[in-house]
């Protein structure tokens, strides 16, 4: 009853509030809502004004942004076009017309220009030599996706590999050893034919030199690691246009005197002990030392070193004075005499010979020409190295890189040799390359014969497999007509058909010859006869170490 009664009234209590709040108070109730709806009237406003300043800050952002933007682009173009003299290549001739140059600016404009170019120039110095190896011809573009799988349908990369993982490079299983073994440069022969044709019309016709391609017809050719001599005379009889040098009379000549021939990995006549006072007599007897022919007993290397270096000589075969002067041998090096014991050097007759780099070697071996002093060639006045020919067994990059960007800018034409040994073990290919570009405006490729395969800015990783090749570079700068016909050969390489044979086989191995042609199909890249395999499962089943397993698998495609 009790809790009946209070339940009563607590329910009138609440009818009553509810009653006295919501019935008695109709006006109050009325008026707080007028005031609510202006309230929110007010900041709807306030958000609209809000809205509309920040898209009228934003609108005045993007006008100002557009505004300065094209001001800019209009601002560097003037400053480019007057500071980068334009260069223009003459399709008909393949000869270069250069423009009027404006004014010049600041280095500041120089490294702004050099942002807008997609491919990679040269590098540019405050120096005044290095103002004049900027690229005068087209940059060389980068090779295309189409191009590289057609560069590897013919360097096929398995075959390095497994000359990597068997460590046997000494056998020549490397795809661009077997393409480059004995290079044959029909391109730089035809340069030279067409250049002496000119030459003898202009002569012919009374013309003054200084419109032909070269002031005068003064050729220097530098051979590093000459040995035997026949690639020097082949470079001076084509340099010189001299039918009266001949190989065969070197040959001759050599083996009057105290020479011993057998045949070479090229098939050419070679001789094994070859002494200085052979070349010295062979140079006298046919009297090449008047046509410029001469013979320099030094080592050439990254640097000079006066108390010079041990050279394997391969010992004399007169004895007396004969073993002080002796030359070279083929396939042995710097490096050979430093890790032989007293017996081996006494048998390979290692002597002390001076060491220069190619740098001191031209400062004060080679005369300067006053007749080159007007060949286009601002660096100190210094002739123009035409062909610079290198093959020190291993050590071709140490001679490379101490030659300076100031020898290279004046090389014309460059050949070396790249392997495992000597210095080429610690250094990369791609290093080289890019600086032979980069300071020199040095095109490289893979040199065969009658075929080039271009490396510069066509690089694929197993390129850096260390395996014994050939390497031809041109100087786009000082001579664009061979730039564009060595290009021009490695478009018709990499555009003729690939024809199973020579070209396109190798060894497998189990050691046996076999042939393979390109597949379209990434994941299958080679295809052998009757099987078709990946790469990882043709190289599975070689027994290697865990290290060369993780090397070998690094250069896979």
């Amino acid at each position: 009853m009790i809790l009946e009664a209070n339940n009563n009234s607590n329910r009138r209590r609440i009818s009553s509030v509810q009653s006295s709040r919501y019935g008695g108070t109709t006006s109050n109730s009325k008026k707080g809502r007028t005031n609510n709806y202006f309230i929110l009237r007010n900041n709807k406003r306030m958000i609209m004004l809000i809205l509309m300043l920040a898209v009228f800050v934003i609108i005045l952002e993007i006008v100002w942004t557009l505004t300065y933007t094209m001001k800019t682009i209009a601002d560097f173009e003037q400053q480019q076009q007057g500071s980068v003299a334009s260069f223009v290549v003459n399709r008909s001739s393949n000869k270069q017309i250069r423009r009027e140059e404006p004014r010049k600016e600041s280095s500041q404009t120089q490294s702004k220009a050099a942002t807008i170019n997609q491919l990679p120039k040269p590098k540019e110095s405050n120096t005044k030599s290095k103002t004049n190896t900027i690229h005068h011809y087209p940059i060389i573009k980068q090779c295309t996706r189409n191009e590289l799988l057609r560069i590897r349908s013919e360097l096929i990369p398995e075959f390095c590999i497994e000359s990597l993982q068997r460590n046997n490079m000494m056998k020549q299983y490397c795809s661009y050893t077997i393409a480059t073994k004995c290079p044959k440069a029909i391109w730089l022969e035809e340069y030279y034919t067409q250049l002496h044709q000119e030459r003898l019309l202009l002569s012919s016709s009374s013309l003054s030199s200084s419109e032909s391609k070269s002031s005068s017809s003064s050729f220097l050719g530098i051979s590093v690691g000459c040995n035997k001599g026949f690639d020097a005379i082949n470079t001076l009889r084509m340099g010189t246009n001299d039918n009266e040098i001949s190989q065969a009379d070197w040959q001759k000549a050599m083996i009057e005197n105290d020479g011993h021939l057998f045949h070479s990995v090229c098939g050419q006549d070679s001789i094994q002990n070859v002494f200085k006072t052979i070349l010295y007599h062979s140079a006298t007897t046919l009297n090449y030392e008047s046509k410029g022919f001469i013979v320099t007993h030094a080592a050439i290397s990254k640097e000079s070193n006066k108390d010079g270096m041990l050279f394997p000589s391969g010992g004399g075969s007169g004895g007396g004075n004969n073993t002080i002067n002796t030359g070279g041998i083929e396939n042995l090096g710097l490096e050979t005499c430093q890790y032989m014991g007293p017996s081996r050097k006494a048998k390979n007759h290692c002597i002390n010979v001076p060491v220069l780099s190619l740098k001191d070697f031209i400062a004060t071996k080679v005369r300067s020409s006053k007749d080159d002093n007007n060949n286009n060639n601002n660096n100190n006045n210094h002739r123009n190295i035409n062909i610079l020919s290198i093959d020190v067994e291993g050590y071709d990059g140490d001679v490379l890189l101490g030659a300076s960007s100031e020898v290279l800018n004046r090389v014309e034409y460059l050949e070396f040799e790249y392997n495992w040994m000597g210095s080429w073990r610690e250094q990369h290919l791609y290093d080289i390359i890019t600086m032979l570009y980069e300071d020199a405006s040095m095109v490289c490729y893979w040199a065969g014969i009658k075929k080039l395969w271009r490396i510069t800015n066509c690089w694929m990783l197993y390129y850096d497999i260390h395996s014994w090749s050939n390497i031809a570079c041109v100087n786009t700068n000082l001579v664009p007509d061979l730039a564009t016909k060595m290009e021009t050969i490695f478009q018709n390489t990499i555009s003729s058909p690939i024809v199973t044979g020579k070209n396109n086989t190798g060894r497998n191995s189990q050691g046996k010859i076999v042939s393979y042609e390109y597949v379209p199909d990434e994941k299958k890249i080679l295809l052998q006869k009757g099987d078709t395999r990946k790469l990882p499962k043709i190289l599975s089943h070689i027994a290697m170490s865990r290290d060369k397993e993780k090397l070998a698998m690094k250069y896979l495609p």
